[in-house]
């Protein structure tokens, strides 16, 4: 027995073949027409997908710039905080001082005592 069958099926409807070269045109245009629809659709996609990788890559570098922007901030602002509790402790051993000299009425009487 052959491997290979030596028959050849019939073109006919029933084999689920064309029956004429005009169908076959038909066919072989469709499908050269979806051919033509995917390349469109992947050239399509392909376009869309560099954008979007594009987008990805320049959101990626403004968010290192505003991190670094962030801790350039806070730092500032730490510095400027540890310069405001110092003059804020200044300030308070300088009322400090300012409450010791203040006459009270009993310094007051005293005084007038003398």
């Amino acid at each position: 027995m052959d491997a290979f069958p030596t028959a050849l099926p019939q073109a006919g409807a029933a084999a689920g073949i064309p029956a004429s070269d005009t169908e076959l045109q038909k066919m072989l245009i469709d499908e050269r027409m979806r051919g033509e629809l995917h390349k469109t659709n992947y050239q399509t996609l392909k376009a869309e997908h560099t954008r979007l990788q594009d987008e990805y890559t320049k959101s990626q570098n403004e968010l290192k710039r505003l991190l670094v922007e962030k801790q350039t901030v806070h730092d500032k602002f730490q510095l400027l905080l540890a310069e405001l509790r110092g003059e804020l402790l200044d300030k308070t051993r300088e009322l400090e001082e300012l409450k010791l000299q203040v006459l009270t009425p009993q310094k007051l009487e005293v005084l007038k005592v003398q």
